[in-house]
This record gives structure tokens, C-alpha cells and sequence, in this order.
């Protein structure tokens, strides 16, 4: 599995928030904690954000976002749609190898 270095957890989006940004999805990974230097924090991801999507496919939880997180992805630049202050944004993300 490839490895971004977030910790997060399944929040629902307000609603007013999901009609401002047009969203699919009801409910995203919100980011607790990014890792100094890890993929997540190069692309600039922080504590705070939403994550939405990954690779292109919707993210409504936590185990989405695992189950994304495959090994084809090592190394392969990756758009993440996220939320950030209610305003949806684009990141670039280069999933590593899961350090031991």
C-alpha cells in the first residue's frame, strides 16, 4: 500500500458548504495530523483540510481513502480535490513506499 502521511477521520459537510462547492460527496476525511515531510505535507496538504477526492474517485471516509491507496500509486503523481476554509481546491500528491 502507498503511504501520504495524513491522520484523519470521517466528517460529514455541512450542507450550505456542499452546495456553495457543488460537491457529490455529503461527507470527506478531515485531516488531523500531517507528517513533517512526508508526501502529504510536499503537495501542501494541512491539518484542517477535507479531503474529497483522491486519484479521481470520490472520498466520503477514511476507508476510501485506504482503499485508494494502493501500490500502482508509488511514485505517480496524483490529483486530490480538497476543502480548505469552504473552498474547494486541487492538490498534486506523490504517494511514497510505506516507510518500516
Amino acid at each position: 500500500r502507498s503511504y501520504i502521511g495524513v491522520a484523519g477521520q470521517t466528517v460529514p459537510i455541512p450542507r450550505p458548504i456542499a452546495r456553495a462547492n457543488q460537491l457529490a460527496v455529503t461527507s470527506g476525511v478531515f485531516v488531523v495530523s500531517v507528517e513533517a515531510k512526508s508526501p502529504a505535507a510536499i503537495a501542501g496538504l494541512r491539518d484542517g483540510d477535507v479531503v474529497l477526492a483522491f486519484a479521481g474517485q470520490p472520498v466520503t471516509g477514511v476507508d476510501d481513502l485506504h482503499r485508494l491507496l494502493t501500490d500502482a500509486r508509488i511514485g505517480a503523481a496524483t490529483p486530490m480535490t480538497i476543502l480548505r476554509s469552504g473552498a474547494r481546491r486541487q492538490l498534486t500528491l506523490i504517494p511514497a513506499e510505506k516507510p518500516r
